[in-house]
């Protein structure tokens, strides 16, 4: 643990998603639940290609919370303006679709209340997720 300016040991912040240690803590992103817990910047960016990808337009979210991704400035300096453009244009198209979003999904107590649809699409996601571990 590096030392603090007061002379404390001061923890490594680790990434919720991938486990490693974050380098540089000023570049964690905080999540947006209870807990805070955080991300490194590459499985921060990986939540949202995932959406991109699987064209679904769910919002990345920690513990239920989704990112709030009109905040503009941070995430624009965390994705860059070409991946947040992309996303946007994806949730935009989605909200048309009428598919049920990730959060409703997790509310069903069990899995044989899915439809077919939404087994299709968490398994995509399931099966992405594996291929950039």
């Amino acid at each position: 643990m590096p030392p603090s300016r007061l002379g404390f040991a001061v923890a490594t912040p680790i990434c919720v998603s991938c486990q490693e240690p974050i380098q540089h803590p000023r570049f964690a992103i905080h999540a947006p639940c209870h807990d805070r817990h955080r991300f490194c910047e590459i499985c921060f960016q990986r939540l949202f290609d995932v959406a991109v990808f699987d064209r679904s337009g769910w919002l990345p979210h920690c513990c239920g919370h989704p990112f709030p991704i009109d905040t503009g400035l941070i995430l624009q300096a965390f994705l860059g303006p070409d991946r947040l453009r992309r996303f946007r244009e994806i949730t935009s198209e989605s909200e048309n679709m009428n598919w049920p979003s990730l959060k409703d999904m997790d509310r069903r107590k069990n899995m044989n209340s899915l439809s077919f649809k939404d087994m299709y699409r968490l398994k995509s996601m399931n099966q992405l997720m594996l291929k950039n571990v």
